[in-house]
């Protein structure tokens, strides 16, 4: 893995729009290092990502979401089988995403949110 800060570490800009290809740079990254398994490749993505990002990103007003937004997400998730850990990271980011800027806007409280990542398993 390149260390972080290194012409080639995987950058995130902090637009959305380039969240996925960071993603899978890393993705690719511990693919090639063997450390995918047993959330290494999760680790190594905020890890690189660092703090100031993340909360850049977090505050981008570029996608407005609704508690429906959320209530797809999870009846969506209902049908899928969650039998990798990436399939199981995958609905953990969509679900954060949408339900930090429901949070964000009040429009959701934390114990909310827990319980009803949990209902996506059902």
């Amino acid at each position: 893995m390149p260390r972080k800060g290194a012409v080639d570490a995987p950058r995130f800009s902090g637009s959305p729009d380039n969240l996925l290809r960071y993603l899978e740079d890393v993705r690719e990254y511990c693919m090639q290092a063997s450390c995918f398994k047993d959330h290494g490749w999760a680790q190594w993505a905020i890890w690189y990502l660092g703090t100031d990002k993340f909360k850049q990103w977090r505050r981008c007003p570029a996608v407005q979401h609704s508690k429906h937004d959320l209530y797809d997400l999870i009846d969506e998730q209902k049908t899928v089988k969650i039998n990798s850990y990436e399939t199981l990271l995958d609905y953990w980011l969509h679900f954060t995403k949408v339900a930090a800027h429901l949070q964000a806007t009040s429009q959701l409280l934390s114990i909310e949110k827990d319980d009803l990542f949990l209902e996506g398993f059902d």
